[in-house]
């Protein structure tokens, strides 16, 4: 599972519905090992339950500063030093997963977003929101993830 967050511990709220998630595959059977990354005072590898948490590095530890504040985008808007954070962020998280990939056995990679993400959902000066889906089917629409076999056949 690829999380740009996951709990920091049990009772942590960022990114609570993950860890239940996992919770929940591990239940039918599967085994979870989570990318995400790390922050000061966080372990490099540890367990939730059955759950592997593996936390990359983006850069040294005093400027792993993006994740689990909940205003990466904010803080990443406010200049050229936290943009080029971002892209160490980007590049770690993207080489980190290829060698996860690459060196395990897995047969299902899970990448999560939310919905308001993927769709670009604002609020305009009139309330609406723009982006959102519209119609009878808005509320019934698949969770927004994506997922791909590994490895292909």
């Amino acid at each position: 599972m690829l999380a740009h967050v996951f709990p920091r511990a049990l009772d942590d709220s960022m990114g609570a519905f993950l860890l239940h998630l996992a919770n929940a595959l591990v239940e039918q059977g599967a085994q979870i090992d989570v990318l995400a990354p790390h922050a000061a005072h966080l372990a490099n590898v540890e367990s939730f339950g059955a759950i592997r948490v593996w936390r990359f590095h983006y850069a040294p530890t005093r400027w792993e500063r993006l994740a689990y504040a909940g205003t990466m985008h904010e803080f990443v808007a406010r200049g050229i030093v936290n943009k080029i954070l971002f892209a160490f962020f980007n590049l770690a998280f993207f080489l980190e997963a290829w060698f996860a990939v690459r060196s395990s056995q897995a047969h299902l990679l899970h990448a999560h977003e939310r919905k308001e993400e993927r769709d670009g959902r604002h609020r305009d000066d009139r309330g609406d929101d723009r982006g959102a889906p519209q119609g009878a089917n808005a509320r019934a629409a698949p969770p927004a993830s994506t997922e791909a076999r590994w490895p292909p056949r």
